[in-house]
């Protein structure tokens, strides 16, 4: 699959997700709005994390990782798509 340009690229891209979600503040402003509720201090963030337990089960790719100063955990996933899948991906 070509690139796109990098002027074409918008949050949806894989890319441009990843690189804005790595500005701490812009991270916890959207997990702000999304979940409604005050977000601690970005602690820890990590994309594309690679979850693999490594005993023949399938390993998981996180989109973005997030870690706040609460010891709270955040995953969060960019879906450009409906596949009808989502139950099965979420479990």
């Amino acid at each position: 699959m070509p690139r796109k340009p990098f002027d074409e690229l918008t949050i949806a891209d894989d890319f441009m997700f990843c690189k804005v979600m790595q500005e701490h503040d812009l991270c916890k402003e959207l997990l702000s709005r999304i979940l409604s509720e005050d977000i601690g201090e970005i602690t820890d963030l990590t994309y594309q994390k690679i979850i693999d337990e490594g005993n023949g089960s399938k390993s998981v790719r996180l989109d973005v990782y997030v870690g706040d100063d609460r010891n709270r955990k955040f995953d969060i996933e960019m879906q450009v798509s409906n596949e009808k899948n989502i139950p099965k991906r979420m479990r």
